[in-house]
Parts: structure tokens; C-alpha cells; sequence
């Protein structure tokens, strides 16, 4: 009887320190990255509109969305035309799982965007999940460059005439200081 006891109270220990770990990663917060962070890591960079969404499971089983692009105007790592990511996350066969943080795109918004390198199972993301999708009005402006992505980029923000508020960027100065910061990394 002690030892079931002690199996118990052992079990109990160890569903307890469980629960603590996934309370923790649940609760886990995406690191804030600049725009420097985020060039550095791109494997592709473009301005483009959304032109069709679709969810399923691929060819391993694993739940993603499909998501494709018209590319506008490409900035790093690709062409004009289309391009069509693999994100996990998304609804086959009644069963629906999304990513907290993940920016995942709906048809028609027009964005510009930085996806990480594509994996070798086919996957990626925008950068940071979402901190490197920024919606591009008609008329050619960047809007909702916040002052997280703009820190550290003093003598950016100067030669561009521009302050860390941010806010709503003209598209060819937003393109000018990505290509700037890629010339930086090495990348161009």
C-alpha cells in the first residue's frame, strides 16, 4: 500500500511539474525584432497582394494553409510572378489549429512582407510571426511601421528623414532602407 502510495504521489509530482512547463510555454512571448533582426533573416522580401488562401493536410499529415501571392515588387530572394507559402496551421478534415502570433493572410489585402528561409519539409512564416507583415495602401504607403521595428536604426531613420514613431512610411523609402539594410548583411 506505501508503495502504490509513492507511485501516486510521485505521479501526482510529475503531473503537477507538467502542467507547470505547458503553462510556461503557453504563456511565451514572441521576442520584439527590428527591422535590421528581420532582414538579417529573411530568405524572401516582397510587395504583393494575396490572391487565394487554401487550408488541408500535406503530404506528411501535418494540418497548413497554402497561401499565394501576386508579387509586385520583389525586394530579396525572388521574382515578379506568383509565390505560394506553406504555413502550419489551418482546418482538413474538421479539425482546425492555428499558431498564437502567426500572421496568416486572407485573399485580397496587399502587404509587404519577410518570410523566413523556406524549410526543408516546405514550411515558413513572416519573421517574427508577425512582426514583418506591414499592409501597403493603393497609393503606395507602408502603414503600421511601429517604433519596435524602427530601434537601433538611428542613422537610418536620419538619412530617410524619418523618426521612430513611425506610423505610415512611403513604400519606395520603407524599400530604400530594407535594401539598404540588406546591403548591410552582406545580401545584395
Amino acid at each position: 500500500m506505501g508503495r502504490c502510495s509513492g507511485i501516486t504521489h510521485r505521479g501526482g509530482w510529475l503531473a503537477a511539474l507538467l502542467l507547470l512547463l505547458c503553462g510556461s510555454v503557453l504563456t511565451a512571448q514572441v521576442r520584439t525584432l527590428n527591422l535590421r533582426e528581420m532582414v538579417g533573416s529573411a530568405g524572401t522580401i516582397f510587395i504583393g497582394s494575396v490572391a487565394g488562401v487554401s487550408s488541408g493536410s500535406d503530404e506528411h499529415g501535418d494540418i497548413v494553409t497554402y497561401t499565394t501571392f501576386r508579387v509586385e515588387q520583389p525586394i530579396y530572394g525572388g521574382a515578379a510572378g506568383t509565390v505560394t507559402v506553406k504555413q502550419l496551421g489551418g482546418a482538413s478534415g474538421g479539425l482546425s489549429t492555428r499558431l498564437e502570433h502567426m500572421r496568416y493572410f486572407r485573399t485580397g489585402e496587399r502587404v509587404l512582407v519577410a518570410f523566413y528561409p523556406i524549410s526543408s519539409l516546405g514550411f515558413t512564416s513572416p519573421i517574427g510571426l508577425y512582426q514583418a507583415v506591414w499592409n501597403v495602401t493603393s497609393d503606395g504607403q507602408v502603414l503600421g511601421v511601429g517604433d519596435t521595428s524602427l530601434g537601433g536604426l538611428d542613422a537610418l531613420l536620419r538619412r530617410y528623414h524619418l523618426d521612430r514613431n513611425g506610423g505610415t512610411v512611403a513604400a519606395s523609402t520603407f524599400v530604400s532602407m530594407i535594401d539598404d539594410l540588406l546591403r548591410e548583411a552582406g545580401k545584395l
